[in-house]
């Protein structure tokens, strides 16, 4: 029998996939993750301002939602 390498590759990675939160505002906080990570590994901003911001943003594109 021959298997697909999509489905075994699925198959045996099944234990390390998760799921993102389906609740509104979660992609917007994932984005500011993205954006704190880079402005600090580019060297845009330091780590405190970085995580200020990621926070400020994030708790308002909850409340927005």
């Amino acid at each position: 029998m021959q298997t697909d390498a999509a489905i075994k590759a699925l198959t045996e990675e099944i234990d390390y996939t998760g799921m993102l939160p389906s609740i509104p505002g979660a992609a917007d906080v994932r984005t500011e993750i993205d954006k704190m990570v880079q402005n600090v590994s580019l060297g845009l901003s330091d780590v405190d301002t970085a995580y200020d911001a990621f926070i400020t943003a994030s708790n308002n594109a909850l409340a927005a939602a």
